[in-house]
């Protein structure tokens, strides 16, 4: 059976000529309607992509002001399990907009200055070797750690802070 023949029987029964011409335009019409949908649908989702992009956080902007220190994470050596220490009542760390520094860690305050890298995502504190790599900032929530730390051992170790607004 050649493919005409085959397309042409249906059931059993001989379709006319002038019915299977009809059929295969409605299809090939058919086919042609929806690649057009399917372009529509395509150029819908990429138009959505290109103009659904984040806008960049102002990292400097949600950092300036007053964080309460919580708690700080210890791991010695790095990959080890981290250890908690509970931060006193009223430590806390502010980043002021002039670029000034305060920490507050039990009674012991620290002032110096403060930048942030090009990427945004370091803390350097002025006159310290350490910077401050930032994981986590929301309005509310501050995560960072200190770049190379070593222990008394000479074990790199990785300290995080836990602070919140």
């Amino acid at each position: 059976m050649n493919r005409l023949s085959r397309i042409s029987y249906r059931s059993s029964e001989k379709i006319s000529a002038a019915k299977l011409f009809c059929r295969i335009l409605y299809l090939s019409i058919k086919i042609k309607v929806m690649k057009k949908v399917l372009l529509c649908l395509m150029m819908i989702v990429g138009f959505c992509l290109i103009n659904c992009k984040k806008e960049k956080v102002n990292v400097r902007e949600i950092l300036i002001g007053k964080w309460t220190h919580i708690k700080e994470g210890w791991q010695s050596p790095i990959g080890s399990a981290e250890t908690f220490n509970i931060s006193p009542e009223g430590s806390y760390v502010e980043f002021k907009a002039d670029g000034t520094y305060i920490q507050n860690f039990n009674g012991n305050i620290l002032t110096t200055t403060w930048e942030l890298n090009t990427n945004d995502n370091k803390i350097q504190l002025v006159g310290f070797t350490n910077n401050y790599t930032i994981v986590k900032l929301t309005q509310t929530e501050l995560i960072y750690y200190f770049d190379e730390i070593y222990d008394q051992n000479g074990n790199q170790m990785k300290v995080t802070n836990y602070q919140s607004r």
